[in-house]
């Protein structure tokens, strides 16, 4: 039986003796209600930069999404897995005010969240001096991080968050290039169509059909990636564009592989 959950106050350090007080008051709970009640113990008095009141209402915006994607298409115990990461997806990136990291993936499980759900938060967060795309690399090569992702990204793409508290020229290439093309690779990686060890965000963006026009802008996509491949169009030969046609139509489509 739980009692009421403690809230930190922004920005605060979580010692040792609050993280105790913590785990009392949560004593007893399932996973699921457990990893929620810690969601609200560190987030809810921490702002959201984009667009939220808080952190924790983001997160249980795409903790949300996850159930509205994933329900009745994976098993129940996989699906209060994904919710559960979801939920506490942004708190390594929360900062107190000299930008010192209020958690880690040890502190966090000191708190009782499980260590898988701990390592999904450190797969999730731009590390620093990470390019965007190298992040959504590192995310796919984890199956239940690329629908945590995928669920992110449709909440980040909302035409509420950020525009009006972020102008930076990152953040605008983020809403116009990234997210689109973050959206549409790792649902080609849930999907099974192409393998993220094989194919980078770049390779997929430049090579694939799929992918719009006017989200392949090596140029800038370049700034987001360490991926320094040549993707300049080759002169294809006569017919050859006819035969690729041919091994398409031919080849079967995947089954979602979630």
């Amino acid at each position: 039986m739980t009692s009421a959950i403690p809230i930190m106050e922004k920005g605060a350090t979580p010692t040792g003796t609050l993280i105790d007080i913590f785990k009392e008051a949560s004593m007893g709970a399932d996973m699921l209600t457990h990893v929620r009640n810690f969601a609200d113990f560190a987030m809810l008095n921490y702002p959201d930069k984009g667009g939220d009141a808080t952190l924790r209402d983001h997160c249980g915006a795409v903790a949300e999404r996850v159930n509205e994607l994933y329900e009745g298409r994976v098993l129940s115990d996989r699906l209060k897995r994904l919710i559960a990461k979801a939920e506490v997806h942004d708190v390594l990136e929360m900062k107190d005010e000299q930008g010192n990291r209020l958690w880690s993936t040890l502190s966090m499980t000191q708190a009782g969240v499980p260590a898988d759900i701990a390592a999904s938060a450190w797969r999730l967060m731009r590390k620093p001096f990470q390019k965007y795309l190298d992040n959504i690399h590192e995310i796919a090569s984890d199956p239940d991080d690329t629908l945590v992702k995928i669920a992110d990204l449709d909440i980040n793409m909302g035409w509420n968050r950020g525009w009006v508290r972020n102008p930076k020229e990152s953040f605008k290439h983020k809403k116009q290039y990234l997210y689109p093309l973050a959206r549409l690779y790792l649902q080609a990686v849930a999907t099974g169509r192409i393998d993220p060890s094989v194919t980078s965000p770049i390779a997929f963006a430049m090579e694939d059909e799929s992918v719009p026009a006017r989200l392949k802008n090596l140029r800038i996509l370049r700034k987001y990636s360490s991926d320094t491949a040549d993707y300049t169009p080759k002169k294809a030969l006569p017919g050859v564009n006819f035969m690729r046609g041919i091994v398409r139509f031919a080849q079967p489509q995947p089954a979602l592989a979630i």
